[in-house]
């Protein structure tokens, strides 16, 4: 990369307001700081429960990849995949300012044209503040079978077959176990942990994760 390569790079990073791996924004406040703490203590949590560190990851909804980088940083070949238009560039103009050129891969696409294509099968899934989007918003509380839309249900059961263990992060408003037995009794996997956060981090909106194990 040459001096101007990089010094473009640099004034196109220097536009972020997301924490970015391995970079020291030029400004900074306490939100900034709270978040970068918050997605330290989720990956490190993540980190925690891999059996194979050094397997196959999809990170789904990957956004500017600070997850992606950090499983590749702890020895993870990792495919991140979103489709926000200003995340992608910024992702892979971070792997190129970082040199990283290997096992980490960063693709422009719908999650759901990426699923169908894709013949890869991986060891981990890591799904974050993505299946929110497909709550339903018309759940009853006391029937399960409504927790998800039909696009949430289809992308969790594709998730399902194409890696032996998913990492799963929503808001559910307090209904952890309810989202628990209904990943379990449903959608048919084999054992659903909750991971509580650490008790010193705000999690906003009670973003629980769930290690799910096919």
């Amino acid at each position: 990369m040459t001096e101007l390569e990089k010094y473009l790079i640099t004034k196109f990073l220097e536009q972020s307001y997301q924490p970015l791996y391995n970079w020291s924004p030029t400004w900074t406040d306490q939100n900034y700081q709270n978040k970068v703490k918050r997605y330290d203590n989720r990956i490190e949590m993540i980190l925690s429960e891999l059996e194979n560190p050094n397997g196959k990851f999809l990170d789904i909804g990957c956004s500017e990849g600070y997850d992606s980088f950090k499983i590749h940083e702890n020895g993870g070949n990792v495919v991140g995949v979103d489709k926000v238009l200003r995340a992608l560039p910024t992702a892979k103009y971070l792997q190129l300012y970082h040199d990283i050129t290997e096992n980490l891969k960063f693709i422009k696409s719908n999650i759901f044209d990426f699923l169908e294509s894709n013949e890869e099968h991986f060891d981990y899934c890591i799904c974050f503040l993505v299946l929110h989007h497909f709550l339903d918003k018309y759940d009853n509380l006391s029937d399960s079978d409504n927790f998800l839309t039909i696009q949430g249900i289809n992308l969790l059961d594709k998730i399902k077959k194409i890696s032996k263990v998913s990492f799963l992060q929503l808001r559910l408003n307090g209904r952890d176990l309810e989202f628990q037995e209904y990943l379990m009794n449903e959608r048919g996997f084999s054992d659903v942990k909750i991971l509580t956060p650490p008790s010193n981090v705000d999690i906003k909106g009670k973003e629980v994760i769930f290690k799910c194990t096919t």
